[in-house]
């Protein structure tokens, strides 16, 4: 998806996508790891995924202006 978006122009010509994505596949890990440590219920963690994830796309994706 993000190299999709990167392609057609919707993401930053400059965005380096397999870092971007390694990066979030461990951001994932690590909100598995404090899920089990809270005893988060699934809608919690999925919900903090959500809001980070997010706010990952939303900040290190956006096009220059």
């Amino acid at each position: 998806c993000l190299l999709e978006g990167k392609t057609s122009g919707e993401f930053s010509s400059l965005l380096d996508v397999p870092r971007l994505s390694e990066m979030m596949i461990i951001f994932m890990k690590g909100v598995l790891i404090k899920a089990k440590i809270k005893n988060f219920h699934f809608e919690e963690a999925q919900s903090f995924l959500t809001e980070y994830i997010t706010f990952i796309l939303e900040h290190y994706t956006r096009k220059a202006s």
